[in-house]
Protein backbone atom coordinates (compact mmCIF):
# COMPACT_ATOMS: atom_id res chain seq x y z
CA UNK A 1 0.00 0.00 0.00
CA UNK A 2 1.49 3.34 -0.96
CA UNK A 3 2.00 5.22 1.95
CA UNK A 4 0.70 8.91 0.73
CA UNK A 5 -2.58 7.15 0.33
CA UNK A 6 -2.52 6.39 3.66
CA UNK A 7 -4.23 8.29 6.22
CA UNK A 8 -4.85 8.12 9.94
CA UNK A 9 -8.87 9.03 10.09
CA UNK A 10 -11.76 8.26 12.74
CA UNK A 11 -13.71 5.12 11.64
CA UNK A 12 -17.21 7.19 11.63
CA UNK A 13 -15.03 8.92 8.40
CA UNK A 14 -14.01 6.11 6.29
CA UNK A 15 -15.81 5.56 3.15
CA UNK A 16 -15.39 2.12 0.98
CA UNK A 17 -12.41 1.85 -0.67
CA UNK A 18 -10.16 4.18 1.59
CA UNK A 19 -7.07 2.91 2.52
CA UNK A 20 -6.25 4.08 6.05
CA UNK A 21 -3.60 3.34 9.13
CA UNK A 22 -4.27 4.63 12.28
CA UNK A 23 -4.56 3.54 16.24
CA UNK A 24 -8.07 1.41 17.32
CA UNK A 25 -8.95 -0.22 20.61
CA UNK A 26 -10.03 -3.70 20.37
CA UNK A 27 -14.00 -4.36 21.82
CA UNK A 28 -13.72 -7.91 20.45
CA UNK A 29 -11.71 -10.57 18.97
CA UNK A 30 -11.70 -13.77 17.80
CA UNK A 31 -9.41 -16.29 15.63
CA UNK A 32 -11.88 -18.16 13.07
CA UNK A 33 -11.24 -20.55 10.45
CA UNK A 34 -11.87 -20.31 7.14
CA UNK A 35 -13.95 -23.56 5.19
CA UNK A 36 -10.06 -24.04 3.54
CA UNK A 37 -8.84 -24.44 7.53
CA UNK A 38 -7.21 -21.15 7.39
CA UNK A 39 -7.12 -18.77 10.24
CA UNK A 40 -8.15 -15.29 10.05
CA UNK A 41 -8.82 -12.65 12.86
CA UNK A 42 -12.23 -11.17 13.57
CA UNK A 43 -12.09 -8.01 15.49
CA UNK A 44 -14.33 -5.35 16.48
CA UNK A 45 -12.40 -1.97 16.78
CA UNK A 46 -13.28 1.47 17.83
CA UNK A 47 -12.56 4.84 18.63
CA UNK A 48 -14.74 7.84 20.02
CA UNK A 49 -16.32 8.00 16.56
CA UNK A 50 -17.74 4.28 15.72
CA UNK A 51 -16.95 0.60 16.01
CA UNK A 52 -16.29 -1.06 13.04
CA UNK A 53 -16.14 -5.19 12.68
CA UNK A 54 -12.69 -5.58 11.16
CA UNK A 55 -11.13 -9.11 9.15
CA UNK A 56 -7.26 -10.21 9.04
CA UNK A 57 -7.57 -13.01 6.45
CA UNK A 58 -4.66 -15.90 6.49
CA UNK A 59 -3.75 -14.64 9.56
CA UNK A 60 -1.12 -16.66 11.65
CA UNK A 61 -2.73 -18.26 14.78
CA UNK A 62 0.02 -16.21 17.34
CA UNK A 63 -1.79 -12.87 16.45
CA UNK A 64 -4.54 -13.29 18.29
CA UNK A 65 -2.45 -13.30 22.06
CA UNK A 66 -1.47 -9.66 20.62
CA UNK A 67 -5.09 -8.81 20.17
CA UNK A 68 -6.99 -9.56 23.88
CA UNK A 69 -10.47 -7.18 24.33
CA UNK A 70 -9.30 -3.36 25.22
CA UNK A 71 -6.08 -3.32 24.05
CA UNK A 72 -4.83 -0.82 21.32
CA UNK A 73 -3.60 -1.64 18.30
CA UNK A 74 -1.81 0.32 15.44
CA UNK A 75 -3.76 -1.11 12.01
CA UNK A 76 -3.48 -0.83 8.52
CA UNK A 77 -6.14 -1.66 6.17
CA UNK A 78 -9.04 -0.76 3.46
CA UNK A 79 -12.60 -0.18 4.37
CA UNK A 80 -14.78 -2.35 2.12
CA UNK A 81 -18.58 -3.06 2.00
CA UNK A 82 -20.06 -6.70 2.88
CA UNK A 83 -23.50 -8.10 2.20
CA UNK A 84 -24.46 -3.61 3.14
CA UNK A 85 -22.32 -3.09 6.00
CA UNK A 86 -19.03 -1.25 6.03
CA UNK A 87 -15.99 -3.55 7.34
CA UNK A 88 -12.62 -3.11 7.65
CA UNK A 89 -10.39 -5.79 5.79
CA UNK A 90 -6.94 -5.13 7.92
CA UNK A 91 -3.28 -5.92 6.05
CA UNK A 92 -1.15 -5.42 9.12
CA UNK A 93 -1.48 -4.82 12.81
CA UNK A 94 0.47 -4.67 15.58
CA UNK A 95 0.15 -4.09 19.29
CA UNK A 96 0.59 -0.27 20.10
CA UNK A 97 2.63 1.08 22.73
CA UNK A 98 1.19 3.81 25.20
CA UNK A 99 3.58 6.56 23.54
CA UNK A 100 2.08 6.54 20.70
CA UNK A 101 -1.52 7.37 21.31
CA UNK A 102 -3.61 9.12 23.51
CA UNK A 103 -6.44 7.83 25.20
CA UNK A 104 -8.52 10.62 24.38
CA UNK A 105 -9.06 9.28 20.69
CA UNK A 106 -11.14 6.63 21.75
CA UNK A 107 -13.13 8.48 24.82
CA UNK A 108 -16.04 9.90 23.72
CA UNK A 109 -16.88 14.01 23.66
CA UNK A 110 -18.99 16.63 23.50
CA UNK A 111 -19.46 18.43 19.69
CA UNK A 112 -20.12 21.73 21.87
CA UNK A 113 -17.84 24.52 23.53
CA UNK A 114 -16.57 23.26 26.15
CA UNK A 115 -15.50 27.30 27.63
CA UNK A 116 -19.39 27.96 26.95
CA UNK A 117 -20.60 25.15 29.02
CA UNK A 118 -18.33 25.87 31.94
CA UNK A 119 -19.62 29.00 31.75
CA UNK A 120 -23.18 27.69 32.02
CA UNK A 121 -22.40 25.55 34.61
CA UNK A 122 -20.86 28.16 36.64
CA UNK A 123 -24.00 30.35 36.37
CA UNK A 124 -26.11 27.10 37.02
CA UNK A 125 -24.03 26.91 40.45
CA UNK A 126 -24.28 30.61 41.05
CA UNK A 127 -28.04 30.78 40.58
CA UNK A 128 -28.55 28.00 43.58
CA UNK A 129 -30.55 29.39 46.38
CA UNK A 130 -30.09 27.04 48.72
CA UNK A 131 -27.04 28.33 50.51
CA UNK A 132 -25.65 24.94 51.47
CA UNK A 133 -25.66 23.90 47.86
CA UNK A 134 -24.65 26.84 46.80
CA UNK A 135 -21.60 26.16 48.55
CA UNK A 136 -21.02 22.50 47.48
CA UNK A 137 -21.09 23.32 44.21
CA UNK A 138 -18.25 26.58 44.67
CA UNK A 139 -16.56 24.27 46.68
CA UNK A 140 -16.17 21.49 44.01
CA UNK A 141 -15.68 23.72 40.97
CA UNK A 142 -13.43 26.63 42.31
CA UNK A 143 -9.71 24.49 42.08
CA UNK A 144 -9.30 24.79 38.05
CA UNK A 145 -7.84 21.33 37.72
CA UNK A 146 -11.30 19.97 39.21
CA UNK A 147 -13.51 21.94 36.68
CA UNK A 148 -11.34 21.02 33.52
CA UNK A 149 -11.51 17.61 34.88
CA UNK A 150 -14.95 17.32 35.31
CA UNK A 151 -15.41 19.33 31.85
CA UNK A 152 -13.08 16.31 29.73
CA UNK A 153 -14.53 13.37 31.53
CA UNK A 154 -16.56 11.07 29.33
CA UNK A 155 -20.41 11.51 31.02
CA UNK A 156 -23.36 9.03 30.43
CA UNK A 157 -25.68 8.44 27.17
CA UNK A 158 -28.96 7.71 27.24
Amino acid sequence: MPEERLSSPFLADLREGDAFEGFYVIRESSLNTTVNGKYYLRLTIADSSASLRANMWDAPAEIFQDCPPSSVIKVQGVSETYRGRQQLRITRLRHAHESEYSLERFLPHTKFDIAEMQKELLGFVDSLADPDYKALGEAFFQERKMLEDFSHAPAARD
